[in-house]
């Protein structure tokens, strides 16, 4: 059993600077048995369904610091246990937000390609190669998983001015 930490939410999604989204997030047990683990799955399902124009959501927005992300890819929703990334390439600069930082953007730095590792809801371990558009997406769930939010990482970009300037916050 884990302990779920309650602080401000929004959208039902944990706001910074809540302490739960500077945890690091802790592996899940494969094969997944875990009855907690299923409901925590089901409720990302479940966010994510409702919530068509996001692109991934991990557990630890939700309250629960596990190794555990569901994320929309080619259009249909992926859940990934315990992901890692085995090899990474290249270099891109990324235009971010995030559901725990109000929807604001951040410019960062992220891979073009890499080879993910991953489990799947029924414990069956899987290997994807990912493109620019999804190592990104990748890198961000990972980020969470390991405590950290794009505002560490990257530039404030402030799309609302009228100049569209990159302000560092």
């Amino acid at each position: 059993m884990f302990k779920v930490i309650r602080k401000e939410k929004s959208n039902g999604v944990f706001q910074f600077p809540s302490t739960i989204l500077k945890q690091v997030s802790e592996d899940v047990e494969i094969p997944i048995s875990d009855p907690e683990i299923t409901k925590v799955v089901e409720k990302l399902v479940d966010w994510e369904e409702k919530h068509p124009k996001s692109q991934g959501l991990s557990a630890v927005q939700l309250g629960v610091a596990k190794r555990i992300a569901v994320i929309r890819m080619n259009g249909k929703l992926m859940t990934i246990v315990n992901p890692k990334l085995l090899c990474k390439f290249g270099s891109q600069m990324s235009n971010e937000g995030c559901h725990s930082l109000n929807e604001d953007r951040y410019v960062l730095r992220r891979n073009t390609s890499g080879l993910l590792k991953y489990y799947d809801v029924n414990g069956l371990a899987r290997y994807i190669w990912l493109n620019k558009k999804y190592i990104r997406l990748i890198q961000h769930e990972l980020d969470h998983m390991d405590g950290i939010l794009i505002n560490e990482k990257g530039t404030h970009y402030n799309a609302n001015s009228d100049s569209g300037n990159i302000t560092k916050s």
